[in-house]
């Protein structure tokens, strides 16, 4: 319950910050719906770039687009790495799968 607090906490602060440059880098989209109604999240890894980003500032715009898409019930995410390369964008596996981990349930 103190992971899930801190997350909320954190997740209410990143709704006051400006991530229109991650905006436009169109990372993430919301693509349609699924034959069940529930929302498509596109997480699209070859628009981040390897360098010059903050990563810990990604997950928390990547959180707070989430957040927005749950309040209005299910959805699925799809997360794409197409025509990536390693030295010029997607984070690595280890960074996707720890922004996972600390995501509460609901999500």
């Amino acid at each position: 319950i103190e992971r899930e607090e801190a997350f909320h906490r954190k997740l209410s602060e990143s709704h006051a910050e400006d991530f229109s440059d991650l905006e436009d880098l169109r990372l993430v989209e919301c693509s349609g719906v699924d034959k069940l109604g529930r929302k498509i999240i596109w997480i699209t890894g070859r628009h981040l770039p390897a360098v010059g980003v903050d990563l810990e500032r990604v997950k928390w715009f990547i959180y707070t687009k989430l957040h927005s898409v749950a309040e209005a019930g299910e959805f699925d995410i799809v997360y794409t790495n197409t025509d990536a390369t390693w030295e010029e964008n997607a984070p690595g596996i280890w960074w996707i799968r720890r922004a996972y981990e600390e995501v509460p349930t609901r999500y």
